[in-house]
């Protein structure tokens, strides 16, 4: 199976353990740089994934946790949309970053998107995450619009397609990050040799002391 099958049929089924072999070979392919420049998506684009993943996941506990920056998660999402995604999942990320840039400039005249503070673009994207549950069925019905069929990107109106392309982004941001070696062993619970079995122990008392309660991820 090549790489791009293989993460393929991992992302179908995104059970957040440690990645398969095959996989977890990309995620490692994902090193971190000084002063990152996007391979696949434009640089401009790499920047606002660079600067929204450092949003959506930034570190926790004076960086004990680390963030999405820290694991690499913006060269696996490059990685990711330069190996993986087909050119109708590639155009419609185009089109919902460039209203979303669009909207950032609307809302902030003659300003670069790639020098936004971040409290600028933390209120640009709050609405189209907290969304009430008539609000989210709403945008689904929209969303099945661009499962036609067809290969061509779907033209989805400017606020549709920036809910696509945040939600999207949100979702592969923290797939790439609880995929990452780094938090599999380190932040979350990881036995690869398990001991004992008890069924009667609180969830909140299973693993490490620092790490008791948190999901596994082996």
């Amino acid at each position: 199976m090549d790489r791009r099958s293989a993460i393929k049929n991992i992302s179908l089924g995104v059970g957040y353990t440690l990645a398969a072999p095959a996989f977890f070979s990309l995620l490692q392919s994902c090193k971190s740089e000084p002063n990152w420049v996007a391979t696949y998506m434009e640089p401009k684009q790499g920047k606002v994934v660079y600067k929204l993943a450092e949003i959506i996941l930034p570190p926790l506990e004076d960086k004990k946790i680390p963030g999405a920056i820290d694991v690499n998660v913006p060269q696996f999402i490059d990685l990711f949309y330069g190996e993986v995604y087909s050119p109708k999942a590639k155009g419609e990320f185009d089109l919902g970053y460039q209203a979303f840039v669009q909207k950032y400039a609307d809302a902030h005249p003659g300003d670069e998107i790639t020098k936004a503070e971040p409290d600028e673009l933390e209120a640009l994207i709050k609405p189209y995450f907290n969304i009430t549950l008539e609000q989210r069925k709403a945008l689904e019905e929209k969303l099945a619009a661009g499962y036609n069929g067809s290969d061509e990107p779907y033209a989805y109106d400017a606020d549709t397609a920036i809910s696509n392309f945040l939600i999207g982004l949100r979702n592969q941001i923290v797939y790439g990050y609880r995929s990452s070696e780094k938090v599999g062993k380190e932040v979350l619970n990881y036995d690869p040799i398990p001991g004992v079995y008890n069924g009667c122990m609180p969830l909140s008392e299973v693993g490490e002391d620092s790490k008791a309660g948190r999901p596994w991820s082996l």
